[in-house]
């Protein structure tokens, strides 16, 4: 396991100008029926989605590989020689983290076999930071937002705690059970399985 740098809450490092989680979470739950929706929902708007990401790529910079290379500040989490871990500005919980590796990787889908020590790099740390957080094992949700839904085009795995509270679609997508863009860790490793089985 790759020792992480934990930085402890209240210190220094962390972004005392950031909302508080409850002023950027809805209090209220995404009812089933209004999951089964948005899960259609996703699916429609696939194509337009496909578009806006292609012009995000083309004209908006990267702010992830920024923050990587030390051009903008943000307080870590905590960070290893393989990752870093950001609070996610736009919470859906009350514990939302993004894992970020050091390596230039697009999403999850341009991961390949090579890579699958440092998803595991990804999970540990984001368990420890959890850990950490008082984010108990069986609240604990982690995957992928899937290519075109994913605003950022540097690999980031969503570390979070449930229940999910943020309303809307935002709070559906991050549903494992109902979610077809927000894949589970689990999920992301069997498809690079797969690509391991076609060499």
């Amino acid at each position: 396991m790759v020792a992480s740098k934990v930085h402890p809450e209240g210190e220094a490092e962390r972004d005392t100008t950031a909302p508080p989680a409850a002023t950027i979470i809805a209090a209220d739950a995404v009812s089933d029926a209004e999951k089964r929706q948005h899960a259609v929902l996703f699916r429609v708007l696939w194509p337009f989605f496909r578009i806006k990401w292609a012009i995000r790529r083309a004209t908006i910079p990267n702010v992830f590989l920024k923050i990587l290379a030390g051009k903008i500040k943000v307080p870590f989490v905590a960070e290893n020689e393989h990752c870093i871990v950001l609070r996610d500005l736009h919470s859906v919980s009350d514990n939302h983290l993004l894992v970020i590796p050091r390596k230039k990787i697009e999403s999850w889908k341009q991961v390949s076999p090579d890579d699958l020590d440092l998803l595991q790099v990804m999970q540990d740390t984001a368990a420890e930071a959890l850990t950490k957080l008082g984010v108990k094992e069986d609240a604990r949700a982690v995957g992928f937002m899937t290519p075109p839904y994913n605003t950022q085009y540097q690999l980031h795995m969503h570390a979070l705690e449930r229940p999910i509270r943020a309303k809307g679609m935002r709070g559906s997508a991050f549903d494992l059970e109902v979610s077809p863009v927000f894949k589970s860790l689990d999920y992301v490793r069997s498809e690079v399985e797969k690509k391991r089985s076609r060499r």
